[in-house]
């Protein structure tokens, strides 16, 4: 059997050493929280712990072995015969305060045992002291002899006594010590103790005397609660030194401090490293790379006696990674390697369960969220007390706050309990109370463990020191205080810091902003970068450079709680350093534009109708500013460039940055990251390419767009035109307009459905996964007319690539009417369309692919454009004309297949190819609370025979945070397709378009494409007309059942879908079914009949 030995600080508990059975399954981080329980230390104070490696002695008085300064990482499995030391690692700075004693009755164990620890480091003198802190040591050797007294209720006399019993002493002492325990140094102590004793100074409780020592303690020696690792830097000739983190410095934020024994100039000597500023920890060679926002990579290998140097690398690791959740985001990790990632984080991961955070967390968790304190949404959660106990908060009506409900270990440790339901592990337990009667506690949405509303309660050695103010000034920085009115009425001071010269700021993170009270203000060498000069010596780190000054400058205006506003290519000012380093700065906003609004918004804002501004909405367009700065300030577009053939070499690195991308623009706000983590990851991108990258041309790995060419300060050379979305200033001081292109894409890993294979290039129809191609006047060409509606035509049109193959696509515009100019709403209902179709992505929702103007007012005045979309191709036409054309030959099985495209994606046979387009396609609307409002045959195209799309959203709307959206206006929409709730309240619901699928369904098994009940009059203009077909709705009349399409169809067959689902879908707005319910019908009761076997 093999064992391992456990000593530990706590011999009133248990008098000897633990000796533990091996278990190969169980790392030290599992037998660190088994040594918790034992001691009685909370699970939420259980991750200040951790197991200290004990080396043999070479003998003398400790031969059992000493401690040693290398701790071992969480995910180690121990060797036989180890020997290791259980010991708070990371001191919490709650202890550091004054007023600690509220945050030491939460954990009475842990802080007794932290006091153990220091009482008998500070006995047995293995804590470093210097020589005149000689009077300190007397007074802590004083607390500890006055604590002894209280707690033994000892005679003061025989305490004075035996004094030296509480001071250093033992030969480590006299190792340490700079001066000697003699007889000065004992009569001294009891001279002060008896005076105090006679002065009643010691009158405290034991838990202040405990506390008292500790402060004296960590004030005496900051250096006490610090991990201490010699380096030798492998960048510096191999100098050595020590890099010292510190976990409590006193009125001082801790961090790393970095010392060079060769006390070279040249390089970064006693550098201090602040928590916040790391931003990655990589494995390089021997050693570790430490990844720092304002600085390279710093590089070091650990330098250990005895072949300890793996083991004292990792206790570094282990060290760093510990301390940054501990203190800024216990959610993530430094080090990025999988061999050194701590269970707990990884069991977190992969189960959402967040630390134990407490019940006041989990609320605001839930209301901060994207479930908004929505029914369903739940969260898990460690318990703060009980290592057998998790926490289940659930919202159980909508608005109202979670109510808590306790799951408690089960007979195997691997499975859960709750109330009178089976034992089961976690997963499988969640789904029985979801779906046991009679429970009521709907688990619909589990919340992620990333996104923190509030530093949590886990965060134990954040730093509780003040902030400094945020209004700050020196010699090289001015600071102004502005106030800001938001929607008129609530005045917020801000502070702007408006940076004087380039290289140095008041704040470490103002370099990266500009401000010039609204205008820029340009030096020699600060250069807008979108038309810079320099592309053929600037390198990819340089680009990386520059997205990382873009990052901070976010960061900065995060901190302030700033918006910017105008996130752009156009407002990043690059310049070179005097080492030919490219830097950049954040100019100030300008004015915006309207042409702008339509890509540069972000979602949310662009459902508001409104030019507003929010962080969140910066991280949208930082993330269109990133790919243009890798794309040498081409113009936005939402398409993910391929890693060109040039860039294979750093392939992984630049799929990171467009990961990067990706990451902000994410539809929900609450989703995307923010500009920290941007930051963030942008620097650990850097700091991997590091090993890889060289001073040269940028052009050997970085290759110009196929349409794009080199750019002046005024725009373009050649006969590509290349675009901005912002004003160009002419020579003469003039206002040039945009160019006519804002560019939207399409992105290859969300194509699913029918027709989409892995190795495809484009879209089925012809139509390419458009990356970078831009549009210009001359670029589109229009063949002939495919359709028109009340407002609008669509035309077919073809597009030449570089390659010069031509792709055909559709394009829609507002069309003339009588000789007029289309109006502001069919204007206004197309650029809707715009905003709606381009977060959309579904193989049943036909495709947005750019925006262009209308070629015959490209080259007139901005205001008088019009806007063109340019959609995918669908060859077939619309399923209206089809059902006309072909309704003798339609058979069962291309309808069911329609139904239900229209209305979720799957994989099933052919047969059940076309009711099934429809639903998807509704289905996944309502996901994405957008109501159609518009859903007709007219308006569902056929891909190809088995496959529809859903189109037109001129008329849509996305709901927000209400439930519902008022129209003013039913404009020329036949008003017998209204569901009853329109037509009495103006009101549409997100199951509104329930009832539209009915009525599409109605369409689709009858063939008649305005379908009337009988001896009802339509609800047209006349007031009469419409209070009738209001009174016989609400009286339950609806469409009869329809005739057969042809002779495939039978009685029975259209009965079916007429009893089963269409009425249902015209059932009052409350008793509709959901699209999962339509599904489930569609599925069983609408196949069986129409799909016999």
């Amino acid at each position: 059997m093999h064992s391992f030995t456990v000593h530990h600080l706590r011999p009133d508990i248990c008098d000897s050493p633990f000796r533990k059975e091996i278990k190969p399954q169980l790392t030290v981080e599992d037998w660190t929280l088994q040594l918790c329980r034992f001691f009685r230390i909370k699970p939420l104070y259980s991750r200040l712990f951790g197991l200290r490696e004990i080396v043999p002695s070479s003998g003398g008085r400790k031969s059992k072995g000493c401690c040693s300064n290398y701790w071992r990482h969480p995910s180690d499995k121990l060797e036989p015969d180890a020997q290791v030391e259980f010991r708070l690692r990371f001191w919490p700075a709650q202890w550091m305060l004054k007023d600690r004693n509220e945050m030491i009755a939460q954990d009475p164990e842990a802080f007794e045992y932290a006091f153990q620890q220091a009482r008998k480091d500070f006995i047995n003198g293995v804590i470093d002291i210097s020589a005149d802190k000689k009077d300190e040591t007397r007074g802590l050797s004083g607390v500890l002899a006055a604590l002894y007294m209280r707690e033994n209720d000892t005679d003061p006399k025989e305490t004075v006594k035996n004094v030296h019993l509480f001071a250093p002493s033992g030969v480590v002492a006299e190792q340490n010590f700079p001066f000697k325990f003699g007889p000065a140094f004992f009569n001294g102590l009891k001279s002060k103790l008896e005076d105090a004793l006679q002065k009643r100074r010691f009158s405290e409780r034991p838990l202040e005397l405990k506390g008292q020592f500790l402060n004296g303690l960590f004030y005496m020696c900051p250096k006490y609660t610090a991990e201490i690792y010699r380096v030798v830097f492998p960048n510096r000739e191999f100098s050595e030194g020590t890099l010292l983190v510190n976990f409590h410095r006193p009125n001082e934020t801790p961090g790393v401090d970095v010392h060079d024994d060769n006390g070279d100039p040249y390089y970064l000597v006693d550098t201090y490293y602040l928590v916040e500023d790391l931003i990655c920890v990589y494995l390089s060679g021997k050693g570790v790379a430490i990844g720092h926002r304002n600085h390279p990579p710093l590089i070091v290998e650990v330098k250990a006696p005895g072949g300890m140097a793996v083991k004292a690398l990792r206790s570094l690791i282990g060290c760093l990674d510990g301390y940054y959740r501990l203190t800024k985001q216990w959610s993530t990790r430094l080090c990025d390697c999988d061999d050194l990632e701590a269970p707990s984080l990884i069991r977190a991961r992969i189960q959402k369960i967040h630390a134990p955070v407490g019940k006041d967390y989990a609320q605001k968790k839930l209301n901060s969220s994207r479930a908004y304190l929505q029914r369903g949404s739940y969260m898990l959660r460690e318990s703060t007390s009980s290592y057998d106990r998790i926490w289940l908060d659930v919202c159980l009506e909508d608005g109202e706050l979670p109510r808590s409900f306790p799951l408690d270990r089960g007979s195997n440790p691997e499975e859960w309990r709750f109330r009178d339901l089976p034992e089961a592990p976690l997963d499988k337990l969640l789904s029985y109370i979801s779906s046991s009667e009679g429970s009521n506690i709907p688990l619909i949405k589990k919340i992620s463990i990333k996104g923190d509303p509030f530093p949590p309660p886990v965060l134990l050695c954040r730093p509780q020191i003040a902030l400094a103010s945020t209004l700050e000034s020196a010699d090289h920085s001015i600071v102004f205080r502005r106030d800001k009115f938001v929607d008129g009425k609530e005045r917020l001071p801000q502070s702007v810091c408006m940076t004087q010269l380039v290289s140095s700021s008041a704040d470490r993170k103002a370099q990266y902003v500009l401000k010039r009270r609204g205008n820029n203000f340009f030096s020699e060498e600060d250069v807008p970068f979108k038309y810079t000069q320099n592309k053929l010596n600037i390198t990819l780190q340089n680009l990386l450079d520059l997205a990382r000054g873009l990052a901070e400058a976010l960061v900065y205006l995060a901190e302030k709680e700033i918006p910017h506003g105008r996130v752009r290519c156009h407002n990043l000012l690059a310049y070179f350093t005097q080492n030919r380093e490219l830097r950049a700065k954040l100019s100030d906003c300008g004015m915006p534009t309207e042409e702008e609004s339509v890509i540069w918004l972000a979602p949310e804002l662009r459902r508001r109708n409104c030019n507003g501004v929010s962080l969140e909405g910066d991280i949208f367009a930082a993330g269109l500013t990133l790919l243009q700065i890798f794309m040498w300030g081409a113009e936005p577009t939402f398409v993910i460039p391929v890693v060109e053939p040039r860039w294979k070499k750093y392939e992984l690195q630049v799929k990171k940055v467009f990961g990067v991308v990706e990451s902000c623009w994410k539809s929900d706000p609450k989703d995307r990251i923010t500009a920290e983590v941007l930051l963030e990851r942008l620097m650990k991108i850097a700091f991997s390419m590091e090993s890889c990258l060289s001073k040269s041309s940028l052009s050997e790995y970085m290759v110009i767009s196929d349409t794009g060419t080199v750019m002046t300060d005024l725009g373009t050379t050649g006969d590509t035109v290349t675009t901005c979305t912002g004003a160009l200033i002419s020579e003469d001081n003039t206002e040039v307009p945009p160019m006519p292109s804002l560019l939207f894409g399409l992105n290859q890993r969300d194509m699913t459905g029918p027709g989409f294979d892995d190795d495809d290039e484009g879209l089925p129809g012809g139509v390419p996964l458009l990356d970078r191609v831009q549009f210009t006047k001359n670029s589109l060409g229009e063949e002939k007319r495919l359709g028109e509606g009340m407002y609008g035509v669509v035309v077919l049109g073809t597009y030449q690539e570089s390659n010069g193959k031509t792709v055909k696509v559709a394009i829609k515009k507002c069309r003339d009417r009588d000789g007029k100019p289309p109006s502001k709403d069919a204007e206004k209902d197309l650029l809707n369309e715009v905003t709606i179709m381009k977060d959309l992505t579904h193989p049943n929702i036909v495709r947005l692919i750019g925006v262009t103007y209308d070629s015959e007012t490209a080259d007139t005045l901005a205001s008088d454009r019009r806007i063109c979309l340019v959609m995918e191709y669908v060859p077939e036409g619309s399923l209206e004309r089809l059902l006309i054309s072909k309704k003798r030959s339609m058979k069962p099985q291309q309808l069911f297949k329609f139904a239900i495209d229209v209305a979720e994606s799957s994989s099933e046979a052919s047969v059940l190819i076309h009711v099934r387009c429809v639903f998807q396609g509704m289905k996944y609307l309502n996901e994405q609370r957008v109501i159609h409002r518009d859903l007709a045959a007219r308006n569902v195209l056929v891909m190809t025979k088995d496959w529809v799309k859903v189109a037109d959203f001129g008329l849509a709307h996305v709901l927000d945070s209400s439930d519902y959206y008022r129209v003013h206006s039913h404009k020329l929409l036949p008003l017998e397709r209204h569901p009853l709730e329109s037509l009495k309240h103006s009101k549409y619901f997100l199951n509104s378009d329930i009832h539209l699928y009915g009525i599409f369904l109605y369409e689709l098994f009858s063939g008649e494409f305005r379908p009337k009940i009988p001896k009802v009059p339509l609800p047209d203009a006349d007031p009469k007309n419409k209070e009738c077909f209001i009174k016989a709705q609400e009286n339950g009349l609806r469409l009869p059942r329809p005739a057969p399409l042809n002779d495939n169809f039978t009685e029975d067959m259209v009965g079916t879908v007429h009893s089963r689902l269409m009425m249902k879908c015209w059932a009052d707005q409350d008793s509709r079914p959901s699209w999962e319910k339509v599904l489930q019908i569609l599925q069983v009761d609408i196949r069986d009949v129409l799909l016999p076997e």
